[in-house]
C-alpha cells in the first residue's frame, strides 16, 4: 500500500496525531517531531537516543528556555529565516559535526499551523526526502484541522464557535436562529446559562492553539452541557447549571483543569437570553480582570464576588476612594490602634453573618458572650446603628475600599 493510502486510511479511521507522527517517523526513516504555530511540542516519535542538544531541549525543556538559550546562534535563526521565506521543506547543510535536519512549515491556506522536524540520526536521507516531507505535512495538516475542528452541530451550515462569536461581537442579531441552535446543542433543562472567559497567568498571556484542543477535548468529555471556543488569544467556556449546587460542581472541576494549564478565569452572572451573552462575556473579562487587581487568590471569580471592587476600580481617578469609607470606620480603625483591639474585623464578620452573634463566635473562635460585649462597644464607638440594613451597606462598601488601598500599598 502506498504512504499516501496509508495515511488516507489512518486519517479516515480518526487515528490520534502521536499514531500518525509515528508513521511520519517510518515514511522519513527518521526521528519526527511536530509543533504547533508557537513551538509547543504537540507529538514526535525517535528510535532511541538522539544526539542533538537542540532536539532534545525542545522536547524536555519550555519555549521561553528554548528562546534563551538559542536566540542569538546564528544557525537557528537562519534555519527559521529560510523556513518562513520558503514554501517548502529545508533540508539543512551543516559541516560534519552538526545532525543534518529537514524543516517543514505545516500550512492550511495561507496560515501557518505548525511545523515539523525530521532529523537524520537513524539513517541517512532518502533521495526524495522532500516529496516524502511534503507528504508528511499534508498528512499531519489534515489532521490538525480534524483536532482542532470546533463544534460540529451546524443549521444551515454555520458551527456553533461562529454563532457565539458573532453574537459577542455584535456583528449578527438572528435571535430565533441562534437560541434553537443552542437549545438544541445543550438540550436545556434550566433557565440560566453561564459564560467564563479563562486566560494565561501574567507571565505567559498567549494560550497555544493546540493546548486549547486538548482543553476543550478534556473538558467536554466530562461535562456534556459545556462547550469551550478559543476567543481572543484565551478561552470562552459556556455552560448550563440547573442549580447553585451543580453550579459550584463545574466551577470545581472547571478550577482543577484550568489550574492544570496555569490559566485564570472569571465567570459571569447567569443569564437567560443567549443573545445577551455580549454584555455577560464583559461581566466574566471584567470578573477576571477585577481579581488580578485586587489580587484573588481563586482560580474562577465570579463576578458577584467581585462587583463592588469593579464598581469601585471604575471610578475616576480625580475622586479618592478614601472619600467613600464610612466614617464609623475610621473611628473604629483609631480606636484599634490606640488600644490594641481589633473591633474593625469583629464588625465585618457580624455584618457578614447576618449579625448573627452565635456564628460570628465560631467563626473568631471566641465566647458568645465576649461577642456580645464587642459588639455592645463596637456600636458605642461607630456611633451609627450597625444592624441597619443601608448602614451595613455602606459599610462593607468601605471595607472594600480599605482592602482596595491596601493592595494598592
Amino acid at each position: 500500500m502506498a504512504f499516501q493510502d496509508i495515511f488516507f486510511q489512518m486519517l479516515s479511521e480518526g487515528r490520534n496525531i502521536k499514531d500518525i507522527v509515528k508513521y511520519g517517523a517510518e515514511v522519513l526513516g527518521n526521528p519526527l517531531m511536530l509543533l504547533d504555530s508557537t513551538f509547543h511540542v504537540i507529538a514526535f516519535h525517535t528510535y532511541g537516543k538522539v544526539e542533538d542538544d537542540l532536539w532534545n531541549d525542545t522536547i524536555t525543556e519550555g519555549k521561553k528556555e528554548i528562546r534563551e538559550k538559542y536566540t542569538e546562534q546564528v544557525w537557528v535563526e537562519e534555519l527559521m529565516r529560510r523556513v518562513h521565506q520558503k514554501k517548502r521543506p529545508i533540508i539543512t547543510d551543516y559541516d560534519e559535526n552538526r545532525i543534518r535536519r529537514v524543516v517543514n512549515q505545516i500550512m492550511v491556506g495561507k496560515r501557518i499551523i505548525g511545523y515539523i522536524v525530521c532529523i537524520e540520526s537513524r539513517q541517512t536521507f532518502y533521495e526524495d526526502i522532500t516529496e516524502r516531507t511534503d507528504l508528511v505535512c499534508k498528512a499531519l495538516s489534515i489532521a490538525l484541522q480534524q483536532m482542532h475542528s470546533y463544534e460540529t452541530t451546524k443549521t444551515d451550515g454555520e458551527p456553533f464557535d461562529e454563532i457565539i462569536r458573532s453574537l459577542i461581537t455584535g456583528t449578527d442579531s438572528a435571535e430565533e436562529y441562534h437560541q434553537a441552535i443552542l437549545d438544541h446543542i445543550f438540550k436545556r433543562t434550566t433557565e440560566y446559562y453561564y459564560v467564563a472567559a479563562a486566560r494565561y497567568i501574567q507571565q505567559d498571556p498567549a494560550f497555544s492553539y493546540t493546548e486549547f484542543f486538548y482543553m476543550k477535548e478534556h473538558l467536554e468529555l466530562h461535562y456534556e452541557k459545556l462547550r469551550a471556543i478559543y476567543y481572543d488569544q484565551g478561552v470562552l467556556i459556556l455552560f448550563t447549571a440547573d442549580n447553585e449546587d451543580e453550579l459550584n460542581r463545574v466551577i470545581n472541576q472547571l478550577s482543577v483543569v484550568l489550574h492544570s494549564y496555569h490559566m485564570l478565569a472569571g465567570l459571569s452572572n447567569p443569564f437567560s437570553d443567549i443573545c445577551e451573552i455580549q454584555m455577560y462575556y464583559r461581566q466574566a473579562i471584567r470578573a477576571l480582570e477585577t481579581a488580578d487587581e485586587i489580587d484573588a487568590l481563586a482560580t474562577i471569580n465570579r463576578f458577584s464576588d467581585v462587583v463592588l471592587y469593579d464598581i469601585l476600580l471604575h471610578i475616576p481617578e480625580n475622586i479618592s476612594l478614601k472619600e467613600y469609607i464610612h466614617p464609623a470606620l475610621e473611628r473604629l480603625r483609631q480606636y484599634d490602634a490606640g488600644h490594641g483591639t481589633d473591633y474593625i474585623s469583629t464588625l465585618y464578620e457580624y455584618i457578614l453573618l447576618n449579625s448573627n452573634i452565635s456564628q460570628v463566635a465560631k467563626k473568631l473562635f471566641t465566647h458568645r458572650n465576649t461577642i456580645v460585649r464587642r459588639i455592645e462597644k463596637i456600636s458605642e464607638i461607630c456611633a451609627c446603628d450597625i444592624n441597619n440594613g443601608e448602614e451595613q451597606a455602606k459599610l462593607i462598601i468601605g471595607y472594600k475600599i480599605l482592602a482596595l488601598l491596601r493592595e494598592r500599598g
